[in-house]
């Protein structure tokens, strides 16, 4: 019987609408700029980028920067900022203009020895008016925007964070590539167990066997759950005063290291802004506090005169997260999440994309492809070919007597006659010979692997080669 697999029609996907900017949703998402970063360069995932930049790196065949950009337009937003390398702009620009986005994207330039994203963020303090809504490039939810814009309206919050407990796939799928230590990378998150607000953010890395807190931040929130099995998506909303802060504080760098743990730790502060206001000199940075509205300042002050606020928290600077509990979250920022969410991202399809955007197809008699691969329709298949659980991109050609499974090949990629590849990434425009046997390793973009090849947990990248043969001269 002759199998089906599942093709991304791009055509359907230009003629189709898909937003409704009437709606009330749309209406009220208005209130925010979106800012997308995309800007960084995959510092954990270097086998995948030396030729790529990583928001064009492709996860169900898709650059994974289109879902952040999918996920504004179905929102009803108009326009969107992207946040891009100033030397990857044009090959970013010119890729997403195939897809022909309803939604207006305004590119800004990063410069390419940025330090980080607090730094990015700065460059576009002559647009914003408004709210910022940010989102990381490498993001990708099955989450409506609007839950969570209303989250944010809902708690009068100042700053929201989107939370999301991390697939149990993912951390038990083996990762490609060269065998490494595993690096606490997690975050340690602290909530009010009863509110659902931000009152402790740090690094895993950074902590010891014990978390210290003070007397007074327990008297002050004495019902605290610790989190460590979240995962910070870098969906943030931010208040337009926390954006001019960050203007006026160039020693922050980066938004979640840095900006973040700040803007929570001043939930449990005292308000200093009067007497700063009062005795600072000219040279005297100002308090965080000065920066809010005062009309707001003034209603807090009253709500908590009148008893209608607890004052177990002080009510200029208020923390949330929103946890998405259910459908597709995760962020593709590194090899094993990239690999998984690959594998994953096709039954996720239904809710990402708009209805019609996908159709199924008969394969070739003689080769057998389960309904969990994803196949570009330009793909050319032999004979007795075999694909499993699978992504394979654009133009790829797949020889007789081929067997892919658990893997990532992406476009303009041949594989020769005989060849077996299980859980690998295969960058793109790679050849790879007759007979070869590839496991749990990366082959590098534009590599050629010679035919009879056998690498297991190996990462193939040209330059690598190099400079490891430059060490014995």
């Amino acid at each position: 019987m002759a199998e089906r697999k599942y093709v991304d029609e791009h055509e359907q996907l230009k003629r189709r609408p898909l937003h409704d900017c009437s709606s009330p949703e749309a209406l009220r998402i208005m209130d925010y700029h979106p800012v997308i970063l995309a800007a960084g360069t995959g510092s954990r995932m270097n086998d995948l980028t030396a030729n790529t930049p990583k928001a064009l790196l492709t996860v169900g065949n898709k650059p994974m920067i289109w879902y952040s950009i999918n996920m504004c337009q179905k929102a009803g937003f108009q326009e969107a900022m992207v946040l891009v390398q100033e030397s990857k702009r044009s090959e970013i620009k010119r890729k997403l203009e195939f897809y022909e986005f309803i939604i207006k994207l305004d590119f800004v330039n990063v410069p390419d020895d940025s330090s980080g994203t607090a730094d990015a963020l700065r460059l576009i303090r002559n647009k914003v008016k408004y709210d910022l809504l940010i989102i990381s490039s490498d993001l990708i939810t099955t989450l409506p925007l609007h839950y969570f814009t209303n989250h944010f309206k809902a708690y009068d919050a100042s700053f929201l964070m989107l939370l999301s407990p991390l697939p149990e796939s993912f951390n038990e799928a083996p990762v490609p590539g060269v065998k490494v230590d595993k690096q606490n990378e997690g975050d340690v998150i602290g909530l009010d167990k009863e509110l659902q607000r931000l009152v402790f953010h740090s690094n895993e890395a950074d902590q010891g066997d014990f978390i210290t807190f003070s007397h007074s931040f327990l008297t002050q929130c004495p019902f605290i759950s610790l989190r460590t099995d979240m995962t910070d998506c870098h969906l943030y909303i931010m208040k337009k005063w926390i954006f001019e802060f960050l203007l006026d504080r160039p020693k922050i760098t980066t938004l979640k290291g840095e900006l973040v743990p700040y803007i929570v730790k001043k939930q449990f502060s005292k308000n200093k802004s009067k007497k700063d206001d009062t005795s600072e000199g000219l040279s005297k940075k100002r308090d965080i506090y000065s920066y809010i509205p005062k009309s707001f300042l003034a209603e807090a002050y009253q709500l908590t005169l009148s008893n209608k606020v607890s004052p177990t928290y002080h009510e200029e600077i208020h923390c949330y997260v929103y946890i998405q509990e259910k459908g597709f979250c995760v962020r593709t920022n590194t090899l094993a999440n990239y690999a998984e969410a690959n594998r994953q991202i096709l039954k996720h399809f239904p809710e990402l994309m708009p209805p019609g955007t996908l159709s199924k197809i008969t394969a070739g008699k003689s080769s057998k492809i389960d309904d969990e691969s994803l196949l570009d329709g330009s793909v050319s298949l032999g004979k007795n070919v075999s694909i499993t659980h699978s992504v394979i991109g654009a133009y790829c050609k797949i020889y007789d007597k081929v067997k892919i499974t658990n893997s990532v090949v992406l476009d303009h990629t041949e594989i020769g006659e005989g060849s077996i590849i299980d859980g690998c990434i295969i960058c793109d425009s790679v050849y790879i010979g007759e007979n070869c046997d590839l496991k749990d390793s990366i082959v590098g973009s534009q590599e050629k692997i010679e035919a009879n090849t056998k690498l297991t947990h190996e990462s193939v990248d040209t330059q690598m080669m190099k400079e490891k043969a430059n060490w014995f001269y």
